[in-house]
């Protein structure tokens, strides 16, 4: 909704854009220029306590296993520039693992393994790949 007249400072402004919060499946915005988010933002999570698939879609995966190494694969991004981040809350024990491998990787790694609770990672997601941007704790291989 553009300029929709609520009286605020910025209503029937051309260059601000509103979302209204709670609306599902807005699909996407794109903006051209600067984008400035007040207070904080917040992308969508999930939790994954057994092997499997992590949504790549969503901003954040959380690690919470019990048990031997459990191994997730995370398919390719949708778009340049999209971020990924990582955290394993799991309290390991011995010989206990998560490993993670992307399909499609840049810059020679295959995978990443986190052997300690609180260990993450943030990746990005370029025409050639996934990138590391930082990892903490876990091991790139």
């Amino acid at each position: 909704v553009v300029g929709n007249g609520t009286g605020d400072l910025n209503a029937n402004r051309k260059d601000v854009l509103r979302v209204n919060p709670g609306v599902a499946n807005i699909g996407r915005v794109e903006v051209t220029g600067s984008l400035v988010v007040t207070k904080y933002y917040a992308g969508d999570s999930e939790t994954l306590t057994s092997a499997g698939a992590v949504d790549e879609k969503l901003h954040l995966t959380m690690f919470n296993t019990v048990g031997p190494q459990k191994v997730f694969t995370l398919a390719d991004g949708d778009n340049i520039g999209q971020l990924k981040y990582f955290i394993d809350l799991s309290a390991f024990g011995t010989g206990a693992s998560n490993k993670l491998i992307p399909a499609t990787t840049l810059g020679g790694w295959s995978y990443i393994v986190f052997t300690m609770q609180n260990e993450t990672a943030t990746l990005m997601w370029t025409p050639q790949g996934w990138a590391i941007l930082s990892v903490y704790g876990a091991t790139v291989t």
